[in-house]
């Protein structure tokens, strides 16, 4: 395995990928890498690296999306754009169904996962 980015560095990146939620440019720029190349050779080649990098993207993922369904209460759009583009297996096919919604929208509910069944049995959705 090469190393792109240096041992100590990698560390630091990954810190400051955390720190500025996942902007990569942003968290190379303050490791004092030069540019983004050498952090996504490192993902590439790097199996633990790219095991880290993504557990913090997965550890941000789980906040959004925590954010998320409390501003749904408000505004069913906040953030929607980011967990579908991020996550789109899971937000951008399918649709939220409500507890009144129509016999026609119910056909969708088989998509849905086990926690929005709960949360629409519990009047929560």
């Amino acid at each position: 395995m090469r190393n792109f980015v240096a041992p100590d560095r990698q560390k630091t990146f990954l810190r400051f990928l955390q720190t500025h939620l996942l902007n990569v440019t942003a968290a190379c720029r303050s490791s004092g890498l030069a540019g983004t190349a050498s952090a996504y050779l490192q993902r590439r080649s790097d199996e633990d690296f790219r095991r880290r990098w993504e557990q913090i993207e997965e550890e941000i993922l789980d906040q959004l999306e925590s954010s998320q369904w409390r501003a749904a209460k408000e505004d069913s759009k906040d953030r929607r754009w980011t967990l579908k583009r991020r996550r789109a297996t899971r937000w951008s096919e399918r649709r939220q169904i409500s507890p009144t919604a129509s016999t026609t929208e119910q056909c969708d509910i088989v998509h849905l996962s086990d926690e929005d069944l709960i949360r629409i049995a519990e009047g929560k959705l």
